[in-house]
C-alpha cells in the first residue's frame, strides 16, 4: 500500500514526511511515531477531508492528543489520551460522515481503550488485525453500513466489557468465539440480519445488559431460559421469530432485571408468573405485545410494584382484567389493546395509577360510559378507547387534562357534540368520537 500513491497508507506517510510538524517524536519506546501514523491512515482511509466537523484531527502543529473538540464537560469528538500520557486510549468519531473501510493500522493503538465510530458509513469488514488491541474494552459501530457475518475473532477480544453492532446489516449465526469474553458487560446485536439460535448467548451468565432485537433469530424459549443470567439488567429479544412459551421461570428469578422485551415474535401458550416474587424485585418495563399469548392476566402482576410500563397488546388473552394491577401505582404506560377480555366498562383501578401517561384499552370489549374520574389522571398524554362499545358522552373533565395530546375515541357508540373550545394541544386528527 505505501508504494499505491492513492492509498490511505501512502497518503498518510506522505503527510508526515512533507507536512507534519512533529518530525522529530521518537521512533521507539513510546511508539508517537506509529500512533501518528495510525491516525493519519484512518484519517484518509475514511474521508477525514470531508468529515462534518473539524476536530483538528490531522493539524501538523498539534500534538494528536489535541486533536479533538469538546462537547461538553463529559464529551469530547476525536482522539482522546488519558492523564497527559501522550498515549491514545480513545477515539471517539461518531456522526461524522465517515466513510470507506477502517484500516489494519489502527491496531498499531497499543493503548487504546475505547473505539467509537457510531453513525457513519462506514463498510466492509472489520479488520482482523482489531484481535491485537489487547486494551480495547469498548468497541462501538452502531448505525453503520456493515453487511457481513460477525467475525469469529471478535472472541479474542477477552477483554471487552461493551460490543455495540446494532443496526447495520450483520448476517448469519452468531460466532461460538462469543463465549470467550467472559467481561463483556453489554452486548448490542440489534437492528440487524442475524439469524440460527442465540443458545451461545445463554451461556454468558455475566452479561448485564443483552440488545438481540429486530433480527432474525428462530430460537424456542424454555421457560427456564436464562435462568444462570443473575447479571442481567436488561434483555431486549423483539421483533425476531421467537417461538415458545414465555420464560418466566428463568427471568424473573432475577432481582437485578429492569426492562424485558420480548414484543413482536410468536410466543404462545399463558403468561404464568412464579406464584412469589421477590419484593427486592425491580422490573419497570414488561413488553409482551404483538405475540400469540393466550390465557388470562395473571393476577400475580401486581405483585411487580416497581412496573412502570406493561404492554400486552396484540394477544390473544381473554377473562376479565384483574383488579389486582391497581397495586401498580408507579405505571406510566398501560397497553392492554387488541385482546379477547370478557365485556366490561373502564376498569376502576385505573383511578390509583396516578402516574399514568399513557393508557391504551383499544378493541377490548369495553362497554358502558367512560368514567369522569379519568379527568384526575393528570399526566395523561395519550388516551385510547377506540373500537370498544361505550356510550354517553365524553366526559368534560378529559378536556382539562393539559397534558392530553391524543384523545382516540372513535369507533364507538358515543354521543353529544364536541366541545369546540376543546384545548389546542389535543391533536385534532384523534378528535373522532362516532
Amino acid at each position: 500500500n505505501l508504494s499505491n500513491p492513492t492509498s490511505p497508507q501512502f497518503k498518510a506517510a506522505q503527510w508526515m514526511a512533507i507536512e507534519d510538524n512533529k518530525k522529530g517524536l521518537p521512533l521507539k519506546a513510546s511508539g508517537r511515531f506509529l500512533q501518528r501514523y495510525a491516525l493519519m491512515v484512518l484519517y484518509f482511509a475514511t474521508g477525514g477531508e470531508k468529515w462534518l466537523h473539524d476536530v483538528h484531527f490531522g493539524n501538523p502543529n498539534r500534538d494528536e492528543c489535541n486533536w479533538n473538540r469538546r462537547l461538553n464537560q463529559k464529551h469530547s469528538l476525536g482522539v482522546l489520551c488519558k492523564d497527559n500520557s501522550a498515549r491514545v486510549t480513545g477515539l471517539s468519531i461518531e456522526a461524522m460522515g465517515m466513510t470507506g473501510t477502517l484500516p489494519p493500522e489502527l491496531a498499531l493503538l497499543s493503548n487504546l481503550e475505547y473505539l467509537l465510530l457510531d453513525s457513519n458509513s462506514l463498510s466492509g469488514t472489520i479488520p482482523s488485525s482489531f484481535r491485537m488491541m489487547k486494551s480495547l474494552i469498548s468497541f462501538s459501530i452502531a448505525h453503520n453500513n456493515y453487511a457481513t457475518v460477525l467475525p469469529k475473532w471478535l472472541g479474542m477480544v477477552h477483554q471487552l466489557k461493551v460490543l455495540r453492532l446494532s443496526n447495520n446489516n450483520f448476517k448469519g449465526a452468531l460466532p461460538s468465539e462469543l463465549e470467550n469474553l467472559t467481561s463483556l458487560e453489554i452486548l448490542a446485536l440489534d437492528h440487524n440480519n442475524l439469524s440460527g439460535n442465540f443458545s451461545i448467548v445463554k451461556n454468558m451468565n455475566w452479561i448485564e445488559a443483552l440488545h438481540l432485537g429486530s433480527n432474525q433469530f428462530t430460537d424456542v424459549l424454555d421457560d427456564n431460559d436464562f435462568l444462570n443470567m443473575e447479571s442481567l439488567q436488561m434483555i431486549d429479544l423483539s421483533s425476531n421469530k421467537l417461538q415458545g412459551v414465555f420464560p418466566a421461570t428463568g427471568l424473573l428469578k432475577h432481582k437485578s432485571l429492569r426492562v424485558l422485551d420480548l414484543s413482536s415474535n410468536r410466543l404462545t401458550g399463558s403468561i404464568l408468573l412464579p406464584e412469589t416474587i421477590s419484593a427486592g424485585f425491580s422490573l419497570k418495563v414488561l413488553m409482551l405485545q404483538e405475540n400469540k399469548l393466550t390465557g388470562t392476566i395473571p393476577h400475580t402482576l401486581s405483585t411487580l410494584k416497581k412496573l412502570q410500563q406493561l404492554d400486552l397488546s396484540w394477544n390473544r388473552l381473554d377473562g376479565m382484567i384483574p383488579t389486582s394491577l391497581g397495586a401498580l401505582s408507579q405505571m406510566i404506560s398501560m397497553t392492554l389493546a387488541k385482546n379477547q377480555f370478557t365485556a366490561g366498562g373502564i376498569p376502576s383501578f385505573l383511578g390509583s395509577m396516578p402516574l399514568l401517561r399513557k393508557l391504551s384499552l383499544q378493541a377490548t370489549n369495553r362497554n358502558g360510559k367512560i368514567p369522569t374520574w379519568i379527568g384526575k389522571l393528570t399526566d395523561l398524554t395519550l388516551l385510547d378507547f377506540s373500537k370498544n362499545a361505550l356510550t354517553g358522552n365524553i366526559p368534560a373533565h378529559i378536556f382539562t387534562l393539559q397534558k392530553l395530546k391524543y384523545l382516540i375515541v372513535s369507533h364507538n357508540n358515543l354521543t353529544g357534540d364536541f366541545p369546540t373550545d376543546a384545548p389546542g394541544n389535543l391533536n385534532l386528527s384523534y378528535r373522532h368520537a362516532w
